[in-house]
């Protein structure tokens, strides 16, 4: 067996067993996201363009760490260019935020007012 299918194995058990993961995983992880980047950014370019959206910012937190961060266009058209500082209006998507919530937490003790109860 391979030396990188090894060293994965193992830290998918310690990740699950809920350890930290050694400094190794980190460099690994950070290899891969920096190879993926190039790739990322232009699906992140061709999606901008074909859906007319004039700027976004994105991370990516591996643990606890942010390993990737970068701003894409501009706030709003003619605005300043997008940083991993930027803010942005959520507007109502918060809504979907708690549906998925819910989905995931599964429907057990909702009663139909809309709280959420304890099971018995």
């Amino acid at each position: 067996m391979p030396y990188s299918s090894v060293a994965g194995r193992i830290a998918v058990a310690l990740l699950l067993a809920g350890a930290p993961l050694p400094s190794w995983a980190d460099a690994a992880m950070d290899a891969r996201i920096e190879a993926l980047a190039p790739a990322l950014e232009a699906e992140i370019a061709r999606g901008m363009k074909d859906f007319g959206v004039p700027g976004l910012a994105i991370g990516i937190v591996s643990g606890d760490r942010l390993v990737y961060g970068k701003g894409f266009g501009v706030g709003r058209l003619g605005g300043a260019p997008v940083g991993t500082g930027t803010v942005f209006q959520i507007g109502s998507t918060t809504k979907a935020f708690l549906g998925t919530t819910l989905a995931i937490g599964g429907w057990d003790g909702l009663r139909p007012n809309g709280f959420l109860v304890r099971p018995r």
